[in-house]
């Protein structure tokens, strides 16, 4: 079966710092912040939503497509899919503008700041939107263009073509109308805990609103795991445990992998969110979102362990 992953590439500046930053950050003086953080670490990585799941879709053994833009210093990020087995065909090209680039530093406690400059992102690709077999298709929306996401989402459902929504970032941004439509007729509605308070925030739905939209919903928790909320009601699945956590950057993306492979592969709902705690435990073990590694009979034998 066919995957079409949409959203983001972009080059990630990512950044440790040894300290907390809660630890230099007064609140009694937030409306005049002046404030550094001497960082002990920098690395520079491929990343955003569609690259991070499509590389750990690649590394399930599938060969996913993904629609996505790059800026003039393309070259790295395009070498880098081709290597790992990843279809270039839907990603546009805009040699007016760079590369997104997200600039993230974690401390030691696993918080993260980060400023994310759009680049490229801030044209639409949906003049790649390429033709698929429905019934042979699955597909996730995950932050990025927000027409692209807005646009995307109704070729789908037009289509018949299932897709997971995920609006991660970009919920602030989406007009309300759109953020609804979106869910709306979505298979899956996945994001954090901060993200899913943002929505109900947003739009003043309940749980049991948003079930009316889409028929389940996933919220990732870290460590903590994630909860599979649908109309049975609310099931937890647990997180794997992890030899050493080392960056948890990218671990919802690889969680959203490992997702998307179980579905594709006839996996119950719950089977396949097991296999995406699997994905995220790996790629939590490695810094950067594209660097972990496995083989599948190392992904088989954690899954089932």
């Amino acid at each position: 079966m066919s995957i079409v992953v949409s959203g983001s590439l972009a080059y990630d500046q990512i950044m440790t710092y040894s300290g907390e930053f809660k630890e230099h950050i007064l609140t009694q003086q937030s409306e005049d912040l002046n404030i550094s953080f001497l960082v002990n670490g920098l690395t520079r990585q491929f990343g955003g939503t569609a690259g991070n799941i499509a590389y750990t879709l690649a590394l399930l053994g599938e060969q996913p497509t993904i629609i996505a833009s790059l800026g003039q210093d393309c070259e790295p990020y395009l070498e880098w899919l081709k290597k790992n087995g990843i279809s270039t065909e839907g990603v546009t090209i805009n040699q007016s503008t760079y590369t997104a680039t997200a600039y993230i530093s974690t401390d030691k406690k696993g918080n993260q700041i980060a400023f994310f400059y759009p680049g490229s992102m801030e044209h639409p690709s949906t003049t790649a939107i390429l033709s698929h077999d429905s019934a042979n298709t699955f597909s996730i929306v995950s932050p990025g263009n927000i027409l692209d996401m807005s646009e995307l989402t109704a070729h789908y459902k037009q289509s018949s073509i299932p897709y997971i929504f995920d609006p991660g970032q970009q919920i602030p941004a989406i007009p309300l109308a759109t953020l609804l439509d979106c869910i709306a007729g979505a298979f899956l509605l996945i994001c954090n805990a901060y993200e899913f308070e943002m929505i109900k925030t947003i739009t003043g739905y309940s749980i049991e609103d948003l079930l009316r939209l889409t028929s389940q919903i996933i919220i990732t928790q870290g460590a903590s795991g994630s909860t599979l909320i649908n109309h049975d009601g609310a099931r937890v699945i647990e997180a794997k445990a992890v030899a050493y956590a080392a960056d948890p950057t990218g671990a919802g993306d690889a969680y959203r992998a490992g997702l998307l492979k179980g579905l594709v592969s006839g996996h119950s709902i719950v089977s396949a969110a097991k296999m995406g705690a699997t994905c995220a435990s790996f790629c939590v073990e490695a810094t950067g979102t594209q660097n972990h590694r496995f083989t599948l009979d190392e992904f088989t034998q954690r899954n089932q362990s």
